[in-house]
């Protein structure tokens, strides 16, 4: 049996029907979407950002739901030939799928008419696919939490134009609102809300974002959840069962490290939506944003391959040796039931060959790689799992996630003059400037400066170094994207375009500590370039934070 012979087995539902949309989540084809749009509204929608800085920086950080910079334009929606106009679409993303060629979009049918839908849906969701090149994680990892009894979102892939521009393949995925619960839910009058860097904790419970009640939800069940998760551990079972669905959730979290999902909730308490199922008056997890999994995720704040506990609820049931073994048990399982490597290959396999005449059509996007790497991944994730737990479950020595918000320590100034290529070369000898650092209140004692520049991969880096009085070294390192490299350029540090970092470096025993990056500020080129001998010269001014 394949994975497209699987079918999503609700946990309240006896007989999931199937529906009129089920023809637009046919993993067997690809969808055509073509978007016409006013094209100034086209230029401001896919240049609408956030940064790391709107999201992070007091006083808003983590005491509400993550804003929205995001609006809807009207627009008309070819979709397999089929027009529907006065359609709403805006950008979609947090930050690493953020993009002004390739944005990711959300198709609303009934923005402008409440009554209008595409074959009973009322949206969907096309991700660029930017954080996973191979383009089949989401599709394969969704339908891995389907076949775990999860409820999941439908998802396959869209070929998407605007305008007549040929925006290439995206993964086409289901959006979780009311329509998905009805499709695996009896009761869908309960709270849905989305889990975006959010816990069952007071510092950061606010994040949560409700998806359904908006008027009326007083927000009570996040908060008596809370309460049930700082329970003792001599009740806190008890007190969390009644708020949780315990066995849903074992399954859930054994799904997020059988498919190493990083960014979800267990381990980044990210990623992630709940459903407060009134039937059962328990809170249920609900899998999103899954395009990191699978090996993909480029930070690995974890060291085990077999527990991840940094949300508070996985913590609470892995401190506990009641419940550890229930976990245990629950990954063993899905590990022999779930992850069948053969089937899971096979489908795999099928995709590739759907996809690469649209995702890669000339062989030199690396594509074959990309997926060549999460076949990898899946032949050698039951040895990495087995293998860790063959002396009894790991010990969990990680600490509950600090929230992530950043502190302004300071500010920073400088100005520069080098030669293009000379990252390599004695900073002292290939280039001058100036630096003033101000780090909590006091001015740090800078000596000589020197500026040496030179590429790095996709980026330009500038190097300023001084050397301090007990002879270690500061030295600011700027990355500058290729594309953005250029005379008369004043930048906004972003931490996409731009990103800074000052560390203090000692040249005895090679150790290297930070100081502080980039906050709010600007860098600017009088002349910049990336021809040898080019001048490379301008100046910053930038926050420093931490």
């Amino acid at each position: 049996m394949s994975l497209s012979d699987h079918f999503i087995n609700p946990r309240y539902r006896p007989l999931l029907s199937p529906t009129p949309g089920d023809t637009l989540f046919d993993s067997s084809r690809i969808v055509h979407i073509a978007i016409k749009l006013d094209e100034t509204d086209w230029d401001t929608l896919r240049f609408q950002k956030r940064t790391v800085f709107d999201v992070l920086m007091p006083p808003s950080c983590m005491s509400a739901p993550f804003a929205r910079p995001f609006t809807y334009f009207p627009c008309t929606v070819s979709v397999d030939g089929q027009a529907i106009r006065n359609v709403g679409v805006r950008k979609k993303g947090f930050l690493g799928s953020l993009s002004e060629i390739k944005p990711a979009l959300k198709l609303r049918f009934n923005k402008y008419d409440c009554e209008q839908h595409l074959l009973g849906l009322r949206s969907i969701t096309l991700n660029n696919a930017q954080q996973d090149p191979s383009f089949l994680r989401q599709p394969i990892a969704y339908r891995l939490f389907a076949n775990a009894n999860l409820a999941a979102p439908r998802c396959n892939f869209a070929h998407v134009t605007v305008n007549d521009r040929d925006l290439g393949l995206y993964v086409n995925v289901e959006s979780i609102n009311r329509q998905f619960l009805r499709r695996h839910y009896v009761d869908v009058g309960g709270n849905l809300y989305e889990g975006v860097l959010s816990d069952f904790r007071k510092c950061w419970i606010n994040t949560f974002e409700a998806k359904t009640n908006r008027r009326t939800n007083s927000r009570a069940d996040l908060w008596q959840t809370e309460a049930a998760l700082s329970a003792p551990d001599s009740s806190v079972l008890i007190e969390a069962a009644a708020r949780i669905d315990i066995d849903q959730f074992l399954s859930y979290w054994a799904m997020e490290v059988l498919l190493k999902h990083r960014d979800g909730y267990s381990a980044f308490c990210n990623n992630f939506y709940i459903y407060h199922d009134p039937i059962s008056d328990r809170f249920q997890f609900l899998p999103w944003g899954i395009d990191g999994a699978m090996g993909r995720q480029p930070f690995d704040q974890q060291e085990l391959e077999s527990v991840f506990a940094s949300g508070l609820l996985a913590r609470r049931l892995y401190a506990l040796p009641q419940s550890r073994p229930s976990y245990v048990n629950r990954l063993r399982q899905l590990l022999n039931s779930v992850w069948d490597e053969k089937s899971i290959i096979s489908e795999i396999d099928r995709i590739e060959a759907l996809i690469t005449p649209i995702a890669d059509p000339t062989g030199s996007a690396g594509l074959k790689e990309e997926i060549e790497g999460v076949r990898q991944f899946v032949l050698g994730r039951r040895q990495a799992i087995t293998k860790e737990l063959s002396n009894g479950a790991p010990a969990w020595n990680g600490s509950l996630l600090d929230p992530p918000c950043l502190k302004v320590i300071g500010e920073l100034s400088a100005t520069f003059s080098t030669e293009w290529a000379t990252a390599a070369a004695d900073p002292f000898m290939s280039g001058t400037g100036t630096m003033q650092a101000i780090i909590d209140g006091a001015p740090m004692q800078l000596g000589p400066i020197g500026v040496s520049s030179g590429p790095d991969g996709p980026y330009c880096i500038l190097n300023i170094i001084s050397q301090l009085p007990n002879g270690t070294y500061a030295i600011l390192l700027v990355r500058v994207l290729s594309s953005n490299f250029n005379s008369g350029q004043t930048l906004a540090s972003d931490w996409e375009i731009v990103f800074g970092e000052l560390v203090q470096a000692n040249p005895i025993t090679n150790a290297v500590s930070l100081i502080g990056t980039f906050g709010i500020g600007n860098i600017s080129f009088s002349s910049a370039g990336t021809q040898p001998g080019t001048l490379i010269a301008g100046s910053l001014l930038v926050q420093l934070v931490r």
